[in-house]
């Protein structure tokens, strides 16, 4: 008799724990079984996680059966679920679902494919004989197939106007044909068009000699490939791909959008004959158990597509490539809120494989751990592939366009530049430097903007305090009547969206071809990569749109980027605004100037003294970093110190609030008794969205160093599994935990 410890495949914050159960069957770790659970013995899937650990005992109850092999986890699968639950605070059942086949139950077409394997006369005449009614159609059918060494069965129904199976179930049952199921993939609908060979530069050749040289030899295999935008990163990784599937190997490629999903499939099957799966969430149920299928099945040696594309059962993995690596998009917005790029370094060293981070602009974090800890190998391409140069940056002061009499968003120095680059027939993208809080509170004379004491983030106006407060520590000040930095101006809420800017451009350039891409406009399937597909192939053309129009793209008729209002996302009550800031708008900013004509970027801003533009204005990431890094160091912001956040939520506001409280003073308790007060943490506060999907939300923030974070979630799950019922006397309480979250919404 075998004891098997199940995690069961059940969504329940109470049986977050391993379950016991016996079988006299011999099933394997990873196995998926079918278990009676609970008083009435109610019928679910688990996995098996070990074997023979536990011992039986009178209560522990029989496996009743296994799903078949397909479906079953490997041990390195196991062991990435356990390092996800761990590392991320999140239960058995949200970290082994990343795994799990998209749908077992989903039907893929089945192809009947009929071989003629007697033609004995006296059965045929049997056959026709004994079924005299249809026996014309049936004479025909036989004809018609015998023609055929097999002939699929949608084709014969076509052909011969067949609505039943009988004529084949009579016609096998006297072994005249046999019939045999196979399971027909799609494929993919994206056209080959063989390019020719592109050679690498010696800039790209010298870099991929040495990532190839670094997997050959070296027991480090991580990379960050620190390339400007139009270097050329993805030639050099399509090379090492190459190289790599030559070795028996596969390879995982992840981008950050879907639709940069789109165009780096167009790009690969112009470079690989093998077949390339694709991952991401716009796929239906039946496409992504069908592309889950074929990695399973060894078809796809090449997997593409978003962040989820990483937990494919992909075997002999040589390479796993994050494009855009410094882009949020990594890190999950739902429970478990894993950080992409830790879980594959994870899988990487599994595999002993090559982990490559390519990016124009790094995290600050992924930049410190290469160049200071040298956790990654570092290469830099500091020339774009054609020998193009970066494109000019022109800094425009709004301050003086207002003072001036322009009140519009686009600045005359920008609508002249529109004005010559639309004459030429060249494309235009106009970007909005703007997250989910679109408004943030600036001087209308000199541009300060108020910021936390003790966290260096911009403070959030509340109306109903009239007050300015932090979103972190909960700072709070009343609201200046005047701006205390110039004693003259006063504040102002700054804030457009993609529409406003529409309707101007309309006004201003009645001619241009107009293309508006945010959620409103791109929300249905397929409309992003449309969209961007027009905005391509049209000239005369300008785009208008938010973050997801700055990554990554190739637009080869873009002349001119222009920012709108730079400070939306500079001023954001966020530590990283900075460095999402300088990343995104050099990223956008870097679609310009790819084709013939040289590039020009517009920046307009209201803080025109920020040190951020200056960095920006010469494509200087290096002393970007080195300012970045000293104000981090000096708050113990990541990677010198981490954040912690937890978010309580609840329909009732009061019982919102009251769990929070329960929570942030259970967490004190334990700090003070067992980490001697390490951990910093900090009063419930609201969320700065207070309600989303009619829950009320409060947060509490906790600060650690990097040698007590591991103590830290040690002692938070702790605090939120055993302690659960008496920290949380509600079950209609949500608790989501977010170690270094990339946005404090």
């Amino acid at each position: 008799m075998n004891t098997y410890d199940l995690s069961l495949i059940q969504q329940s914050k109470y049986i977050d724990m391993l379950f016991t159960y016996k079988s006299d069957n011999d099933y394997n770790i990873g196995d998926i079984v079918i278990v009676p659970f609970g008083i009435g013995n109610k019928v679910i899937e688990g996995i098996i996680i070990y074997k023979n650990k536990s011992e039986v005992t009178n209560k522990t109850k029989e496996i009743i059966s296994a799903l078949e092999h397909t479906y079953s986890l490997t041990q390195k699968q196991i062991d990435t679920a356990i390092f996800i639950r761990d590392n991320y605070m999140c239960s058995y059942y949200e970290a082994f679902k990343l795994f799990t086949s998209p749908s077992k139950y989903t039907k893929l077409s089945e192809h009947y494919t009929i071989n003629i394997t007697l033609n004995d006369k006296e059965k045929l005449q049997e056959l026709i004989k004994n079924t005299r009614k249809n026996a014309k159609n049936k004479l025909s059918f036989l004809n018609a197939i015998a023609h055929y060494e097999n002939i699929t069965k949608p084709v014969l129904e076509e052909m011969l106007d067949i609505k039943t199976n009988s004529y084949i179930n009579e016609l096998e049952q006297l072994n005249i044909i046999t019939t045999s199921k196979l399971t027909v993939f799609s494929k993919n609908r994206f056209t080959k068009n063989k390019k020719p060979d592109i050679k690498l530069n010696a800039e790209q050749a010298t870099i991929f000699n040495s990532i190839k040289n670094i997997y050959d030899t070296e027991p480090n295999k991580s990379v960050l490939l620190h390339g400007i935008t139009g270097s050329g990163k993805t030639q050099v990784y399509i090379e090492i791909i190459k190289y790599l599937l030559s070795k028996q190997k596969t390879a995982i490629i992840l981008v950050p959008e879907i639709s940069l999903t789109m165009q780096t499939i167009a790009r690969f099957s112009n470079e690989f004959d093998e077949d390339i799966a694709i991952i991401h969430s716009n796929l239906t149920k039946r496409e992504k158990f069908e592309q889950w299928l074929k990695i399973k099945n060894k078809i796809s040696k090449i997997v593409i597509g978003a962040r989820s594309a990483l937990f494919s059962p992909l075997e002999d993995i040589g390479v796993i490539i994050i494009d855009e690596c410094h882009d949020e998009a990594y890190k999950s917005e739902q429970s478990p809120k894993y950080d992409t790029i830790e879980v594959a370094n994870k899988i990487a060293k599994q595999n002993d494989a090559l982990l490559i981070l390519a990016t124009a602009t790094p995290s600050i974090t992924q930049y410190y751990e290469a160049s200071e800890l040298k956790k990654y190998h570092l290469f830099k391409l500091l020339n774009r592939a054609n020998n193009k140069p970066l494109p000019q940056v022109v800094i425009v002061n709004m301050l003086e366009e207002m003072k001036n009499g322009n009140n519009l968003d686009l600045s005359k120095t920008l609508q002249l530049e529109m004005k010559r680059e639309l004459a030429k027939g060249n494309s235009i993208i106009l970007f909005l430097n703007k997250r989910g809080y679109s408004n943030q509170l600036t001087c209308d004379n000199c541009g300060y903007v108020p910021k936390c004491e003790n966290c260096d983030i911009s403070l959030t106006y509340h109306k109903t305090t009239h007050s300015y407060k932090c979103h972190y520590c909960g700072y709070e000040v009343s609201a200046f009547s005047s701006c205390p930095k110039c004693n003259e101006g006063h504040f102002m809420m700054l804030g457009t969206g993609t529409q406003k800017i529409e309707n101007q451009v309309k006004h201003l350039f009645p001619s241009a071809n107009i293309f508006r891409m945010d959620k409103d406009t791109s929300k249905e399937k397929g409309m992003s990569e449309k969209i961007l597909t027009d905005f391509r192939n049209t000239s005369h053309s300008v785009l208008i749109g938010t973050q997801m129009i700055g990554k990554g793209h190739d637009f080869p008729k873009v002349s001119l980027v222009g920012v709108i209002n730079a400070d939306q996302g500079i001023n954001s009550p966020d530590y990283k605004a900075l460095e999402r800031s300088y990343n995104i708008i050099e990223q956008v900013g870097g679609r310009a100037g790819r084709g013939s004509d040289d590039g020009t970027v517009i920046i307009q801003t209201f803080s025109h003294s920020n040190s951020l533009l200056f960095f920006l204005k010469n494509h200087n990431y290096d002393a970007f970093y080195q300012d970045e890094l000293e104000k981090r160091q000096i708050f113990r912001y990541e990677p010198f110190g981490n954040l912690i956040r937890i978010t309580v939520s609840s329909i009732d506001e009061k019982t919102a609030f009251s769990s929070a409280i329960k929570v942030k003073e259970a967490l004190t308790f334990y700090n003070n008794t067992k980490l001697s007060a390490k951990l910093k943490i900090y009063d419930v506060s609201p969320c700065l969205i207070t309600r989303i999907e009619q829950k009320y939300r409060y947060q509490i923030v906790l600060r650690s160093d990097n040698e007590t974070l591991s103590t830290a979630k040690k002692m938070i799950n702790y605090t939120l599994t055993a302690k659960r019922k008496i920290v949380l006397s509600s079950d209609n309480v949500s608790v989501s935990i977010d170690v270094n979250p990339d946005n404090m919404l």
